[in-house]
């Protein structure tokens, strides 16, 4: 849920290097804009204290289990510095008529190896007022 004014960031930590593989946004209700920035971008303002749980894909495995390294967290915001422009841009916007509703999914795929560092995701309203509600997908591996 993101409303207006008020983007939601998530903080996505990774000690190593890692491959993105996949991104999506899907948006019910009005819009949502999604931007990507490095640490180096910006700055970072609030307190990230609230966990993102991420799920494993390894239930057939008969390895041990792994220990994630990478932490996802939310709760704090990201101001990017002037003139930064985010390296990732999703947008993703529904009819907002009752009658006309319907999901819109914008998403990027394709393996990118990305290093090791902190990356701020972050979700803002797009287009008119009130709530926008959708679901976002990263589908990544740990190198």
């Amino acid at each position: 849920t993101v409303d207006d004014g008020v983007p939601v960031v998530l903080k996505f930590e990774s000690p190593i290097d890692f491959e993105l593989i996949e991104q999506g946004l899907e948006t019910h209700q009005s819009g949502i804009t999604f931007e990507a920035y490095r640490s180096i971008q910006g700055t970072e303002t609030g307190i990230y204290d609230t966990d993102v749980p991420v799920y494993k894909n390894n239930i057939q495995s008969t390895a041990v289990d792994y220990t994630q390294q990478v932490s996802i967290t939310t709760g704090g915001g990201f101001t990017p510095d002037v003139g930064q422009t985010a390296v990732e841009t999703l947008n993703a916007l529904s009819a907002s008529a009752t009658a006309q509703r319907s999901t819109v999914f914008a998403g990027a795929q394709g393996r990118r190896g990305l290093a090791a560092g902190t990356y701020y995701l972050s979700f803002s309203k797009l287009g008119g007022s009130g709530t926008a509600l959708g679901v976002y997908s990263l589908i990544f591996n740990e190198n």
